[in-house]
């Protein structure tokens, strides 16, 4: 039943067990005064609350507005971030290298939401603010001004009492965002590891030839010494025999 004599709208619904299951002695079920099986039918009140909120959500995750929310989070600023390289910004390199250096040593552990990342995840929060201002500052002004719009229509389909669904947006973004970042954090040090590791190689390789270059002078020296004293040998035996 659905009435609205009320402050709010009032749905009224009913459920039956067509087929009971209960058992005498468990939860509420009992016996009446005429030996009959019977069970008082209540819900707690955070299950209340609970299916009060999938209705809500429901109802309203179905207007324009929370599409549009959806839209500017995923695609607009964390789809378009992914197509900007921060290492390569003059304005958040030196932010983003300083991140570098205070992440955990252990690369599996950089996600946003990792308890490991507790004591660096305000970096990444700011690094993300100055994303956000630098190229979305359009976007994010919008997306504050449709999230407050859907906390009052939650608010008002809540009795006044909120529900903090604008914070978790905002949290949701920054979330995605940071790991955006971290992606890209993961990115530069693999790449940052292999170039260490080819110039390591091509230092080797060129250590070997300097090696063998020397080898090869040494031979040369010794051998032009050698025939220097060969040649000095054959003069003094041709003085000394008269020629």
């Amino acid at each position: 039943a659905i009435h609205r004599n009320t402050d709010n709208f009032h749905v009224h619904i009913a459920m039956v067990e067509p087929y009971p299951m209960h058992q005498v002695g468990k939860g509420r079920c009992r016996l009446n005064g005429e030996g009959e099986i019977y069970q008082r039918g209540k819900f707690k009140a955070s299950s209340i609350q609970s299916a009060k909120s999938k209705f809500v959500n429901a109802l309203l995750n179905e207007q324009v507005e929370t599409q549009r929310v959806n839209e500017i989070i995923r695609e607009n600023i964390i789809g378009e971030k992914g197509k900007r390289k921060i290492s390569e910004d003059r304005d958040l390199r030196l932010p983003f290298m300083q991140l570098l250096r205070e992440l955990p040593n252990e690369q599996s552990k950089w996600n946003y939401n990792d308890k490991a990342m507790n004591e660096s995840r305000y970096k990444v929060d700011e690094l993300s603010e100055t994303i956000i201002k630098k190229y979305f500052i359009r976007e994010y002004e919008e997306l504050n001004s449709l999230l407050d719009i859907q906390q009052q229509r939650y608010e008002n389909a809540y009795g006044g009492e909120s529900n903090n669904y604008k914070e978790n947006k905002i949290k949701d973004l920054y979330s995605r965002l940071g790991n955006s970042v971290l992606k890209e954090a993961r990115e530069y040090k693999n790449i940052e590891g292999k170039s260490k590791t080819q110039r390591r190689k091509s230092n080797t390789a060129w250590n070997s030839v300097l090696q063998g270059l020397k080898r090869s002078m040494r031979k040369d020296i010794q051998s032009a010494k050698n025939q220097a004293a060969y040649e000095a040998l054959r003069k003094q035996e041709d003085r000394e025999a008269g020629i």
